[in-house]
């Protein structure tokens, strides 16, 4: 098993890069016009955040394995999304905020899981990838040779 190395610099220059290009993915999706346009504007945006959180929690938590780090995001999405169903008066002047809109949201939808468990899948592939990036791999000889590391 790969351990996590986020904590290494280039892999937190690598993950800072992807959280970039993930925030940028994630506001045009928004604006996106073209095929699959209703399902890229309302569900992929849930797919692209939850691997954004991930990532951010990677950096947050550089040593908690990828399995740790997206089982937690994916709970708090869950009850997140299940907070929706509840409409107290706070809550609701809360989503009434631009913020309090991005993060709590507007109306449940089931579907909404589906797309956080694919999110969630991707981020830990991500992770799992990032764990193995930049580590030495051993250089090995040729058989008629000695080995290069002797």
């Amino acid at each position: 098993m790969a351990t996590p190395t986020a904590s290494r610099p280039q892999n937190r220059w690598l993950l800072a890069g992807i959280l970039g290009i993930l925030t940028a993915l994630g506001l045009g999706t928004k604006r996106y016009h073209g095929p699959l346009e209703s399902w890229v504007q309302h569900h992929l945006g849930d797919v692209l955040v939850m691997i954004f959180l991930i990532g951010v929690a990677r950096w947050l938590w550089p040593r908690r394995s990828a399995g740790v780090l997206s089982a937690w995001v994916m709970a708090i999405a869950i009850g997140i999304e299940l907070l929706q169903l509840w409409h107290p008066p706070m809550l609701q002047a809360i989503r009434a905020t631009f913020l309090g809109q991005i993060i709590f949201g507007s109306y449940f939808d089931w579907w909404d899981f589906v797309h956080y468990g694919l999110g969630a899948l991707l981020g830990y592939g991500g992770l799992r990838w990032l764990d193995r990036w930049g580590q030495e791999q051993p250089r090995v000889a040729p058989p008629d040779r000695p080995s290069i590391d002797q």
